[in-house]
């Protein structure tokens, strides 16, 4: 018997329920933020002008982008592990 795979309409697995309604969610929660990003900017931007360290990381990280969390090790490293 001979497969028939490849690209079609119908093909491959099913979404579930979960993956449906997690869809939904993240499709209505993107149009309500849309629709509310003006109020939402300026009490991001109110809390960072009063000193919120977090609100003030978040917009410098949108501006410029989150910095890389890599660390470089410059000699050998020996971990012993007790098991």
């Amino acid at each position: 018997m001979a497969g028939k795979g490849g690209a079609r309409p119908g093909a491959g697995r099913k979404k579930g329920y979960k993956a449906i309604a997690a869809e939904k969610a993240r499709e209505y929660l993107v149009r309500r933020i849309a629709e509310e990003l003006e109020p939402i900017t300026d009490v991001i931007l109110a809390s960072a002008k009063a000193g919120d360290t977090k609100s003030l990381e978040y917009l410098i990280n949108q501006l410029i982008g989150k910095p890389k969390e890599t660390l470089e090790v410059q000699e050998d490293v020996v971990l012993k592990i007790d098991v």
